[in-house]
């Protein structure tokens, strides 16, 4: 599934991939102060935003993960390749060279593989904080449905007590017209 490149980082303003490429630190590092911010206290559309940057951020952590799928692909293939290349014709190439090749292809599947081990971490941490954003989400609906209920208990006592009135008032209007009334 790829794209065609390794790092869109432009379709993410925030987040620049190929610096974790460029820089021999995690291109997410610049978000730790973001992930210690208390969600808890977001409005509703700080929370919709959130939410949103978080699906865009793991769509493209996908797409990472795929491109580091296929290009993992590629390196055995190309590893294979260079195997057959070298039992075809053992006696044309200096065995240091081909040895440099073999490592070279070898540290390059290392750097994939721990690279996508991270993508697959940080994709699964962006689907609980996700997770975590709807959570609190229902839980503040679950309060204000509690608070509904609990003054529409009120209510309820409220128009109890006012329609005993009623009857009450209703009853003594009665018993006094029955009084006055001359039969």
């Amino acid at each position: 599934m790829g794209t065609g490149s390794l790092c869109p980082s432009e379709s993410l303003d925030n987040i620049r991939a190929s610096s974790y490429f460029s820089q021999n630190q995690p291109w997410y590092a610049n978000t730790s102060h973001q992930e210690n911010t208390s969600i808890s206290q977001f409005t509703p559309s700080q929370t919709a935003e959130a939410v949103e940057k978080l699906h865009t951020l793991s769509q493209l952590l996908h797409i990472i993960r795929e491109d580091l799928t296929d290009l993992q692909e590629r390196l055995q293939y190309l590893t294979g390749v260079h195997q057959r290349l070298m039992d075809l014709s053992i006696e044309q190439y200096d065995p240091l060279d081909v040895e440099s090749i073999h490592d070279s292809f070898a540290y390059i599947a290392s750097k994939t593989n721990t690279l996508r081990r991270w993508v697959v971490n940080y994709t699964e941490r962006t689907g609980i904080r996700i997770n975590l954003f709807f959570n609190l989400a229902t839980q503040s609906d679950s309060r204000t449905n509690l608070e509904i209920a609990r003054l529409s208990s009120k209510i309820a006592v409220s128009t109890r007590r006012d329609s005993s009135s009623m009857i009450t008032c209703a009853s003594l209007h009665v018993y006094w017209g029955l009084l006055t009334r001359k039969f």
